[in-house]
């Protein structure tokens, strides 16, 4: 690239007229210009000139745009390019596959030559702050790594913290034999005893939160074991700490240790309580809105060894991880079986509570509508989440969903007749006959149908399509509104959602939080607000906490707002006195 260019541009389109019209137009603005005629010849030329930015034709001959961008973000030397589109028919559809490809934005045909120039530019700008910004993470890992050679040169540091911390590149070790340092660990400590953390519902953490919370549970967890070890003064060098199975963790605590905090065969059930306990305490404030805590299961198990000569150093270690592990599932099962009678007698007795949120016009601000969200009366069964979870594991759900849509419309009456109700349904509410025989048991019969949004939330599978159309079907012949919750999280697909004629489409949170601060957010936000006004539904940001993502949010044109921004969920219905709104 020439010392003058403003920088490097690749634009790929079938149309010569189009390409040379856009090559011209860029060239006399001071860029630098690469012309490709299909999308093959994009990618070749993405991986030979390393481009700023690229402008993808969506239909092109050999390979399509789409495609064309998802090989480009496949190589890691050009995976960072931005990627826009030009294309003459930016169908929802295709602006979802662009999008999930990794593209960036859409530029619509016929082309205004100003619209282009001040895209072009709004990326490039950006390109240069992310290039700086690499060069700033590399001085300051340049800085770290010389720290922490002088650290290491003046003090042993964490030997243990520092062998097995997960990071993105050194991950816990995972047993799949018995290494060196196990065989030298049982050698040196004829007594010993290995204590087995068992951890449960890791996957459902991954369904609810992602696989970046996954990660961040899988560190809060190794690190709180090691933070309990330091505070009791323990020799960390001399302990052992491996990852079993997927997630669980096996910590190895010599004979030395034993002695000096007095640990024998009737405490050390107690230690393991301990280390719980520690762990649930950090959870409290780690992931308070998360939710992780309560979705985790976490039981201990332990192992007291003596060593013997008569079986292998492989074979005792193996032999004890087991134990333990028995052990600690043990404990687990017997935890979830307590849950399931919890639970079976919450449900028998009524006792959930029900918290209204207000869902806001984001044109001004005034109520619309209120969500019915149900808390469980038992501390360890308050939230939904760990509440369903429980319920599928016993079968209880339809029982459960009932239960909460009774509690919710004893107060139907006090909400203005120009307001409606979003009542959640699990999916296994739709396989249940009750409904199509409208039967008196079913609560949502007892009030005017006109008035109720019965949600289903997208986190959960589908299990049969064709019931669920048949069933929501025949509610909105009833008059009933239906509204599809967490797009974007879940299994089922867009021609699905548009087949059941949804009347509300609500956006995840997890879309909409930092979604000031995020191009590809804003750009899924614009495409799924135009996706709802397809299929003519009213779409709901869920999960506004700031007045920079409610302003995003309207700028889109999403029809409603909900979060903690206007009103947390409270025992009461809010009125618009108890909040602001920026106007």
């Amino acid at each position: 690239m020439s010392e003058s260019a403003k920088g490097r541009i690749l634009i790929a389109d079938d149309s010569r007229f189009f390409l040379l019209s856009l090559q011209r137009l860029l060239e006399n603005e001071g860029y630098e210009v690469i012309p490709a005629e299909d999308g093959r010849v994009a990618v070749e030329s993405a991986r030979a000139h390393r481009p700023d930015l690229v402008l993808l034709d969506v239909e092109m001959p050999r390979l399509d745009g789409i495609d064309a961008c998802r090989k480009i973000k496949e190589i890691p030397e050009t995976a960072h390019i931005p990627v826009l589109f030009c294309t003459g028919q930016a169908s929802s559809d295709i602006r979802l596959r662009g999008l999930r490809a990794g593209g960036e934005e859409y530029l619509t045909k016929p082309f205004i030559p100003e619209e282009i120039l001040a895209q072009v530019a709004k990326f490039m700008k950006r390109v240069r702050s992310t290039l700086s910004l690499i060069d700033r993470v590399k001085i300051l890992e340049e800085e770290r790594t010389e720290l922490q050679q002088r650290l290491s040169a003046v003090s042993s540091e964490d030997t243990l913290a520092q062998a097995f911390r997960i990071t993105p590149t050194n991950k816990l070790h995972v047993i799949s034999e018995v290494d060196d340092s196990l065989i030298s660990f049982v050698r040196d400590n004829p007594q010993f005893v290995i204590l087995y953390v068992a951890v449960d519902n890791m996957d459902r953490v991954d369904m609810l939160f992602g696989s970046e919370m996954v990660f961040e549970a899988q560190s809060f967890l190794f690190n709180k074991i090691v933070e309990y070890l330091r505070e009791l003064a323990a020799d960390l060098s001399a302990i052992r700490i491996c990852r079993n199975m997927a997630d669980d963790l096996v910590v190895f605590l010599p004979d030395p240790l034993l002695a000096r905090l007095k640990l024998d065969s009737n405490t050390i059930t107690d230690f393991g309580a301990d280390v719980v306990r520690h762990i649930r305490f950090g959870m409290e404030s780690q992931f308070v809105k998360k939710e992780v805590g309560a979705v985790l299961g976490i039981a201990t198990g332990v192992s007291w060894v003596s060593s013997t000569p008569r079986l292998s150093f492989h074979r005792q270690i193996l032999s004890a991880i087991k134990e333990a592990s028995d052990g600690a599932y043990n404990f687990q099962t017997k935890g979830r079986q307590k849950l399931h009678l919890r639970l079976k007698e919450m449900i028998r007795t009524g006792s959930i509570r029900v918290v209204y949120q207000p869902i806001v016009r984001s044109l001004d601000g005034r109520i619309d509508a209120y969500e019915a969200l149900s808390r469980g009366q038992y501390p360890e069964l308050e939230r939904p989440p760990l509440m369903f979870d429980v319920a599928e594991e016993c079968r209880e759900t339809v029982s459960l969903s009932r239960l909460c849509r009774k509690k919710a419309l004893k107060r139907f009456k006090e909400i203005s007749e120009s307001h409606r109700l979003f009542l959640n349904f699990h999916p296994d509410d739709f396989q249940d006959g009750q409904i199509l025989a409208e039967s008196p048991a079913e609560p949502i019969f007892q009030a005017p149908p006109g008035r109720i949004v019965i949600e289903i939330t997208e986190r959960s599978a589908i299990k049969d399509a064709q019931k669920l159309k048949e069933t929501i079907d025949f509610l909105k012949k009833r008059g009933f509104k239906i509204a599809i919750d967490d797009l974007g999280t879940g299994y089922t697909s867009l021609a699905l959602i548009a087949s059941l004629n949804p009347d509300y489409i609500k956006f995840d949170m997890s879309l909409i939080r930092g979604i000031d601060l995020s191009p590809t957010k804003q750009a899924l936000l614009k495409t799924l607000v135009q996706f709802a006004r397809d299929v003519g539904a009213t779409s709901v940001a869920e999960g506004i906490e700031t007045g920079e993502e409610l302003e995003v949010v309207r700028e889109f044109k999403c029809d409603l707002c909900q979060g903690f921004y206007f009103s947390p969920p409270r025992d009461h219905f809010v009125n618009e006195s108890e909040f602001s709104f920026a106007k």
